[in-house]
């Protein structure tokens, strides 16, 4: 079994499509700088795999996206809110920086424990911002955990 040890959570800027609204995480093993290359390469794999799956669903306009630089790869996990307070997903992944994302949306893969920070804290801040009586997905969009190991 592996020891838990701490990574670091980088905050990023939001992205913003036609669609949709992002927040952005990026969780590296060690404390080093966001490869801005591989967010780019995010960017464009989610600009044409993620029009269809927005498409399908009737969603609220935000969500939140993981970019996780681990030891097996790098997994990306996208998550937006529909019907009030369901969160939908879908998990990629890439070999490392030169490889391509594939999805794996037929594997049984979820998250995984320094992923479901980022999730537990988007559910609360789901709750608290957007399911009261004065909805703000606006206050959604602002609250995001703080850069930090975790």
């Amino acid at each position: 079994m592996t020891v838990y040890k701490q990574r670091y959570f980088h905050v990023l800027e939001n992205w913003k499509t036609e669609e949709i609204s992002f927040k952005i995480y990026f969780i590296s093993v060690e404390k080093q700088n966001v490869d801005l290359k591989l967010v780019v390469k995010v960017k464009k794999y989610l600009k044409q795999s993620m029009p269809d799956k927005l498409a399908q669903n009737q969603h609220h306009k935000a969500g939140y996206i993981i970019i996780h630089q681990g030891d097996m790869g790098i997994w990306l996990l996208t998550h937006w809110w529909a019907y009030d307070n369901i969160v939908l997903s879908t998990l990629s992944n890439a070999k490392f920086n030169d490889s391509e994302f594939i999805d794996f949306d037929d594997q049984p893969f979820h998250a995984c424990v320094w992923e479901h920070l980022i999730i537990n804290h988007e559910r609360n801040a789901w709750v608290e911002h957007v399911m009261t009586k004065n909805t703000s997905l606006s206050n959604y969009l602002k609250d995001r955990l703080i850069n930090g190991y975790y």
